[in-house]
């Protein structure tokens, strides 16, 4: 039996929709390409894997955000919004799940070496 090793709720506050446009690395179990998040609505998501996750989701306005995370087995867990708006909220680096929030267009407040402060550190968009 799988165990869940992350949760991402993503929120979307415009008031056109966002789709997710990529997912080229780890997959999600409910996350596919080309799922939408309508207009003033959240979602959240679960992946199994241990591996580094990454999604891109965009808008018809031409907004795009890029986000990556990780819960591995044997070092702390790491997200980070490779877009500098991404929204990534502070997040808890130990534990299973871990669990990471992203509010489209706000201002990263966690980086990949930071659960609770921004020095801009981020990995390379789809750096399996």
């Amino acid at each position: 039996m799988s165990e869940t090793r992350v949760i991402v709720k993503i929120k979307n506050n415009f008031s056109i929709p966002v789709k997710c446009t990529s997912i080229p690395c780890a997959e999600f179990k409910d996350l596919k390409v080309d799922h939408v998040i309508e207009a003033h609505s959240e979602a959240v998501f679960q992946s199994d894997s241990n591996d580094r996750l990454f999604c891109e989701w965009r808008n018809t306005e031409g907004g795009f955000w890029q986000m990556a995370m990780t819960c591995p087995k044997s070092s702390t867990n790491s997200a980070c919004g490779i877009s500098p708006t991404a929204g990534l909220r502070m997040y808890d680096p130990k534990g299973t799940p871990a669990n990471f929030e992203y509010i489209l267009c706000e201002d990263n407040l966690a980086d990949w070496k930071s659960g609770d402060e921004n020095n801009g550190d981020i990995v390379d968009w789809a750096k399996c």
